[in-house]
């Protein structure tokens, strides 16, 4: 989590160097700057229900906390783009997706939905409902 904090700082320097990242570099950074596993844990408090601290380090968790990050932190990239486009940045996955120049908007907008898709599609298909219930025997979802 500390390795987490010094992100911001990472990204001021990048921003202010005009420096672009890799989109491999991109989504790694991003799943950890989110504050997803914070929010998880403050969603399980809002509805009095907490996973056994035995399963928090599970497989089938580190992979929906991970989706949840990288699906809320691609998202904002798309709605940012259209700013990020006039204030000559290249920080979320939309205006990433865009390089090298040339790509429109539109087109990287596309590719950014198509990225999404993968662990809607996973999630569809109930490969995670079945992980989950091999995991946590007897649940469901409410």
């Amino acid at each position: 989590m500390l390795a987490t904090l010094g992100l911001p700082a990472v990204e001021a320097v990048n921003r202010e160097q005009h420096v672009t990242r890799e989109l491999k570099d991109y989504c790694a950074t991003r799943r950890f700057r989110a504050a997803t596993p914070c929010q998880t844990y403050l969603a399980e408090l809002s509805v009095s229900a907490q996973l056994p601290r035995s399963r928090y380090n599970s497989c089938l968790v580190r992979q929906l906390v991970d989706a949840t990050a990288d699906i809320c932190s691609w998202i904002d990239g798309g709605f940012s783009a259209a700013k990020e486009q006039v204030a000559g940045g290249i920080r979320g996955l939309v205006r990433i997706l865009q390089q090298p120049p040339g790509c429109a908007l539109l087109q990287a907008v596309v590719l950014m939905v198509k990225r999404l898709a993968g662990p809607v599609r996973s999630a569809v298909r109930g490969e995670l409902v079945e992980q989950r219930e091999a995991l946590f025997p007897g649940t469901r979802l409410r």
